[in-house]
């Protein structure tokens, strides 16, 4: 027993040594934060920010893949247990929109507010935080993930099919790339990986990826996920 609690704390230690302090004292708090931002770029960001004041940038693709890309600065830092408390407020409230697996935007509405048009006019609707800037409380950017829908179809076609992926240049439909995955995903899991590549290629500095540059984020983001499969 003892063994088992050691490797226990052996592994949350781990996961935690993967963020910033900040972030890592929220998700001590509330560990299920991690799966609700999406990636571990998003709960890092998420974490962070709320707790040191500063731009929170979450990234998601959609099922139409596209690259969305939202900001927002909440207008005072928090402790580790508010911004615990506030983002786990959030959780709830998209689970009782049916958003178990919300995109950035819905985070964002959630935490920032928003309008909603009714009969009689626009109505502001508060969020969970008060913005930095109420004139600007959120910019939203969208960009297409792998260049064209097509290319998009093809990844995740052959992600969770393990069928051959085939990209071409949106520009030269000459140039192409094309691999086969080593191992076949769910849908989730599998716009997990691209995620995963877009943050990948972000590091990178490489804001719109050729398609040679596209296949080899994804292919190493897979080749460890393929690996972790066959190893479970």
């Amino acid at each position: 027993m003892r063994c088992l609690i050691l490797l226990v704390l052996l592994v949350a230690g781990h996961a935690a040594a993967q963020y910033s302090p900040a972030a890592s004292e929220v998700l001590a708090l509330a560990p299920r934060l991690e799966a609700f931002a999406g990636s571990r770029a998003n709960f890092e960001s998420l974490g962070a920010g709320l707790r040191v004041g500063r731009q929170v940038t979450l990234v998601t693709i959609t099922p139409d893949g596209m690259r969305e890309i939202v900001s927002f600065t909440a207008a005072d830092p928090l402790s580790a247990e508010e911004s615990a408390r506030v983002l786990e407020n959030a959780r709830y409230h998209l689970l009782d929109r049916g958003r178990a697996t919300p995109s950035g935007w819905d985070i964002a509405l959630v935490l920032m507010g928003h309008m909603d048009i009714t009969p009689s006019g626009p109505v502001r609707q508060p969020g969970l935080l008060a913005p930095a800037d109420p004139r600007k409380p959120m910019v939203l950017s969208l960009r297409p993930f792998a260049g064209s829908p097509a290319n998009y179809r093809s990844l995740m076609r052959g992600l969770t099919q393990g069928s051959p992926v085939m990209l071409a240049d949106p520009v030269d439909a000459r140039f192409k790339e094309r691999f086969t995955p080593q191992c076949v995903l769910p849908e989730a899991q599998a716009r997990q990986v691209l995620i995963a590549a877009a943050e990948r290629l972000a590091k990178q500095h490489i804001g719109d990826p050729a398609v040679d540059e596209l296949r080899a984020a994804v292919v190493r983001v897979l080749e460890v996920k393929c690996s972790a499969a066959a190893g479970s």
